[in-house]
């Protein structure tokens, strides 16, 4: 699927989407000008946003290097409130660097979802850490799905993951081999167990925690019931 033939067809999107977002953006600055109000481009105020806003899903679509440098200058400039990405290949570190890039420019984004898309070393933590630091950052996101990425083979990773999503209101670790077998043999600050239990001791805004498929053991569930005492928002 990085064949030139499949590359040209993205291309040629991206193209659409440009020429659609210049519309769009004189549009505005006519609608401005007539008004008599901001002519300021790239402003979208509350109301035009959630009439506009798009959800967009791509699902069982490669988007190997090539694919994504074409869409990484276009669709920032899209009013997306929900993005979802599912077994497209990312290779690691290039999805990652996308997805942080993304989450810099698109400011109306409220639910992003990363479904088997695995890491399998390809992103280091350096990297991660500035996909976390976007996630943290942003002034609108409060539903992130992370399944399937084999997040629970690094620690580092996990542990900055949750920082990040402590005001979240949504958070799927789903299928993500995380385990808390050996969490005996761990001292209480390194274990998997004891990094979840005290995320959700702080009681974050967090609702919503799905852990579906991980290997989680009898004294998880013991650290998790202490931190559910302290744990006023979890509701399921």
């Amino acid at each position: 699927h990085d064949d030139d033939r499949y590359v040209e067809a993205w291309e040629n999107f991206a193209q659409a989407l440009q020429h659609d977002n210049n519309a769009r953006g004189n549009d505005k600055n006519n609608d401005n000008e007539k008004g008599g109000g901001d002519s300021s481009r790239g402003v979208i105020h509350d109301s035009q946003s959630r009439q506009d806003a798009e959800r967009w899903t791509f699902e069982k679509i490669p988007l190997p290097s090539r694919v994504l440098e074409c869409l990484r200058p276009v669709l920032p400039l899209r009013n997306i409130s929900s993005l979802k990405l599912e077994m497209n290949h990312f290779y690691g570190a290039e999805g990652i660097l996308f997805l942080s890039e993304f989450l810099k420019e698109n400011m109306s984004l409220v639910s992003l979802e990363v479904q088997n898309n695995p890491l399998d070393g390809g992103a280091s933590v350096e990297m991660m850490s500035r996909f976390c630091h976007a996630m943290e950052a942003h002034p609108s996101l409060t539903r992130i799905c992370l399944a399937k990425m084999n997040l629970g083979a690094d620690l580092d990773i996990l542990r900055m993951i949750l920082n990040a999503c402590r005001n979240m209101n949504y958070l799927d670790l789903s299928r993500n081999r995380i385990d808390t077998q050996n969490d005996g043999e761990a001292t209480s600050t390194s274990s998997v167990s004891a990094m979840i239990s005290e995320y959700l001791g702080k009681n974050p805004p967090l609702k919503c925690l799905s852990l579906e498929q991980n290997r989680l053991c009898d004294n998880f569930a013991l650290q998790l019931a202490r931190a559910l005492r302290k744990n006023f928002n979890l509701k399921r």
